[in-house]
């Protein structure tokens, strides 16, 4: 899909499609003129572990104080300590992490849409200032959740690369047992799920370098999908009164759909309950937090006095199992597959769904020929369906 945008330019995510210096200017000017505090809030990432603040983050404080903010610096953080401090103080946000940038809005939210390209006014160089972010981020994570009641519960956590985060979330938070997976190379999940196994955890937990994202184990082992995961907290907020309706993104399973409909939740194009990329609950913060997600399983765990396995299992048996596969075809093959499915000539449009029964195969353009499929539906299905394909 062509995402040029025309005497503008486009905002995904909180990341410019086009990416140039000039577009950050303008972003950022457009920033200024929607934050009434003035503040503007930068974060990194360091990969490189580097002496010093990173080059780039430094750019990013330079372009904002250009812009007229005043530049509140938090020093190397997750994204979601960044989300929560642009809430609490009504500011804007940038992260970094090396050349890219993620923007966000004063609710912490992503910056989202279409902007236009205007004259650029020239204004007074803000000041510059620190800010701790660590200390509120774990309080905050002990007000949202059940804290007291995780004292029955072992938690292994991979991906918390932060040793002052992690003390901190164990003199804050009381666990039975809190784990930290370390590693010589990168941790992968499996390296998580050995940790579960060894250490007769309740639950592994690994978080994305960014802190948005996480990927669960149950106590057997078992490394659980997002869609799964996402079912039960949903059902769970459902049950506190704190839900009435969720939205998924078009390539996720429609077993999350089952499971929010019998527990009597309304399936939206939009909700304050999101999953996609990241499992998003906006009353909590604009953005994914892993680490939040991780915790509120564990206090699913704790209050139901039930191991996650068979809470999920419990799940699966009453909705029933699906699988589901991602890949991309070109438009002449996706024509030739969707045919053969379902014995009608198709012309395919940008986007669209074809449902057989409970099952179903969803596409969107990638680009000029090419399309982004989905398939999910019941397991023997899905592998007849994959047998077909061109």
């Amino acid at each position: 899909m062509n995402e040029a945008v025309k005497d503008g330019y486009l905002v995904k995510s909180g990341k410019l499609v086009d990416d140039t210096p000039m577009v950050r200017g303008h972003l950022a000017d457009y920033l200024k003129e929607k934050t009434q505090s003035g503040l503007a809030l930068v974060g990194y990432k360091d990969p490189s572990k580097s002496i010093g603040v990173p080059v780039y983050a430094l750019q990013a404080v330079d372009l904002l104080l250009a812009n007229g903010f005043d530049v509140a610096q938090t020093g190397e953080c997750l994204l979601p300590e960044l989300s929560l401090m642009a809430r609490r103080l009504s500011a804007s946000a940038c992260y970094v992490e090396d050349n890219s940038y993620t923007f966000l809005t004063t609710t912490g939210s992503y910056v989202e849409g279409t902007f236009s390209i205007k004259r650029l006014e020239r204004r007074k160089r803000g000041k510059t200032m620190r800010l701790d972010v660590q200390r509120e981020y774990i309080r905050h994570l002990r007000r949202e959740t059940a804290a007291d009641k995780l004292g029955s519960i072992f938690l292994a956590l991979g991906g918390l690369e932060d040793a002052k985060l992690f003390s901190l979330l164990s003199q804050i938070i009381t666990f039975k047992g809190l784990w930290r997976v370390r590693s010589d190379g990168d941790i992968s999940i499996n390296t998580v799920g050995e940790s579960v196994l060894r250490l007769r955890a309740d639950l592994g937990l690994k978080l994305n370098s960014l802190g948005t994202k996480a990927e669960f184990v149950a106590d057997t082992g078992e490394v659980l999908k997002v869609e799964v995961v996402a079912a039960l907290i949903a059902r769970y907020l459902k049950e506190q009164g704190s839900l009435k309706s969720v939205a998924r993104a078009w390539d996720r399973s429609r077993f999350f759909d089952r499971v929010a409909e019998r527990a009597g939740l309304d399936v939206e194009k939009e909700a304050d309950f999101f999953v996609g990329d990241e499992i998003i609950y906006r009353p909590h913060l604009g953005v994914g937090d892993g680490l939040w997600l991780g915790l509120l399983l564990a206090e699913i765990v704790a209050v139901t006095k039930r191991p996650l396995s068979e809470l999920i299992s419990e799940m699966i048996k009453v909705v029933g199992a699906r699988e589901s596969s991602k890949l991309t075809l070109e438009r002449n093959d996706l024509e030739r597959f969707l045919r053969r499915l379902s014995g009608k000539t198709y012309s395919i449009a940008e986007k669209g769904e074809l449902q057989l029964d409970d099952d179903i195969v969803t596409w969107q353009m990638a680009n000029q020929n090419l399309y982004s499929v989905f398939l999910d539906g019941e397991p023997s299905r899905l592998h007849s369906w994959q047998e077909m394909l061109p």
